[in-house]
């Protein structure tokens, strides 16, 4: 596991100019963007209403994906402040305030995660019941028919890309272009009883009979 985990990281390191665009929430805006345009024109443009809660549905997209923009919004000119402030004297102070940033905001966006995994659930179960939504209010049931799909197919595109990532790491010996760390060789001296494999004799002290030398003859 540990080695599968330095794989991982070694790829995202050697990778790091594919997933800056990722970082900087370019795509997280354009979608997030684009949905509030065509669910607010639904919504709130060509309301309506019919046995079950749709526009109530379309409603709590549009207020969720509203706040996650601003968010990402102001997440991007943090990082992109960070960026032009290397080299200068508020580099160190920009990369203080922008860890605090990132800290706050993985567990705002896991949380924002798991809000929209519940109310699409809730939207799932809303169009499965029996309605009159394709008489009454056919753009409400349309539109969220499709927001459900598009859903349920950008989950299974993002399991079966993790699921790919890892067995491509997990099948092949991916070493990149980068280590985390130097290779610390220790190099024992030769007289060190650690060089020999086989642990030090016991000395053997003997007694010399041979008479002391006078000195001054």
């Amino acid at each position: 596991m540990f080695k599968h985990a330095e794989k991982l990281e070694i790829y995202l390191k050697d990778k790091t100019r594919m997933f800056k665009w990722y970082n900087l929430k370019y795509p997280q805006m354009a979608y997030q963007g684009l949905f509030i345009i065509i669910i607010g024109s639904i919504a709130y443009g060509k309301p309506g209403s019919c046995s079950v809660p749709i526009n109530v549905f379309l409603k709590g997209l549009f207020a969720m994906y509203i706040c996650a923009f601003i968010l990402n919004f102001f997440v991007f000119l943090v990082r992109i402040c960070k960026e032009k402030s290397i080299g200068t004297g508020y580099s160190r102070k920009m990369k203080t305030f922008t860890l605090r940033i990132d800290l706050c905001y993985f567990p705002v966006y896991w949380g924002f995660s798991i809000l929209e995994f519940c109310w699409y659930v809730i939207g799932a179960e809303w169009i499965s019941e029996d309605n009159n939504c394709m008489e009454d209010y056919p753009d409400g049931i349309r539109l969220s028919q499709a927001l459900v799909a598009l859903w349920i197919i950008f989950l299974v595109l993002i399991f079966v890309a993790f699921i790919a990532l890892n067995c491509h790491l997990y099948c092949h010996k991916y070493t990149g272009n980068q280590s985390l760390g130097p290779e610390i060789i220790i190099n024992y001296p030769v007289n060190d009883a650690r060089s020999y494999p086989q642990s030090p004799q016991k000395a053997d002290y003997t007694v010399s009979h041979t008479p002391a030398r006078e000195f001054g003859d």
